[in-house]
């Protein structure tokens, strides 16, 4: 590829209360995101969700890669349930939009990662199912920090082997940390999981932090924020490159 990636980034979809026109439908993403992508080597480009998807299987022809963002929580019937009050309001243009998308990337094998409720959403893709409320884990530990968004909140445990570990150690004279400090921001944390996917980070009370698929799909995901972090931490802003450089090897 001897162009920079074209990556795509879908956006969020809002009906923004302090807005000049309250309640006025807007597209927001956090810059954060657009920014590690672009320190990284790719050209971001937005992808605003629609109710009409007639567009999107043109919109993902022009992508090398795409990003799910995180966002509002992925609507409980998609995975069987009804929501609890803990459980946020569904926003069912988005739901609808990135479902599609995920599965004109998978017929595309087009390489796609997950970020915050992008991990949601790829797990309940796949046919996985959500916890609505961190609480219902059984988890005692803190998930969703306040403060600086990058400064780290826990750590997590990752797999040998993993994307992470290509990532983070793509040398086999680099030393591999199965350690990291991470961000968190989420009240939902992925439960029953994928049969196509698999677990390659845990935080310490055993909740989810990364998933890759299992049948060869390009398709990786993390539960934490690493573009809020990635400004000032390096293995934040190598993840991005990773993913970078992994759809730019790609024939």
């Amino acid at each position: 590829m001897a162009q920079r990636p074209l990556i795509g980034i879908i956006t969020n979809l809002e009906n923004d209360p302090n807005y000049l026109f309250p309640g006025y439908p807007r597209v927001t993403i956090n810059e954060d995101y657009h920014r590690s992508l672009l320190a990284a080597g790719a050209v971001p480009l937005l992808i605003p969700p629609s109710p009409d998807l007639s567009a999107l299987p043109q919109q993902l022809d022009l992508l090398d890669g795409l990003v799910l963002a995180g966002g509002s929580d992925v609507d409980p019937l998609r995975y069987g349930q009804q929501p609890r009050l803990e459980c946020g309001l569904p926003n069912p243009v988005r739901d609808t939009f990135e479902f599609r998308a995920l599965e004109l990337a998978s017929e595309r094998q087009l390489p796609t990662f997950g970020i915050c409720r992008g991990l949601q959403v790829v797990n309940v893709f796949r046919g996985g199912t959500l916890h609505q409320d961190i609480s219902h884990s059984g988890s005692t530990q803190r998930h969703m920090m306040g403060g600086n968004p990058s400064l780290g909140a826990h750590e997590i445990t990752i797999e040998a082997g993993s994307f992470l570990a290509q990532a983070w150690a793509p040398r086999h004279d680099s030393a591999l940390p199965t350690r990291v400090l991470v961000n968190s921001f989420h009240h939902q944390v992925a439960d029953r999981i994928a049969d196509s996917l698999r677990v390659v980070a845990r935080a310490d009370d055993g909740n989810v932090e990364a998933l890759e698929a299992t049948d060869g799909a390009p398709l990786w995901a993390v539960q934490w924020h690493p573009e809020m972090m990635s400004v000032a931490n390096a293995l934040s802003q190598k993840l991005f490159g990773w993913f970078v450089d992994t759809v730019a090897a790609r024939p």
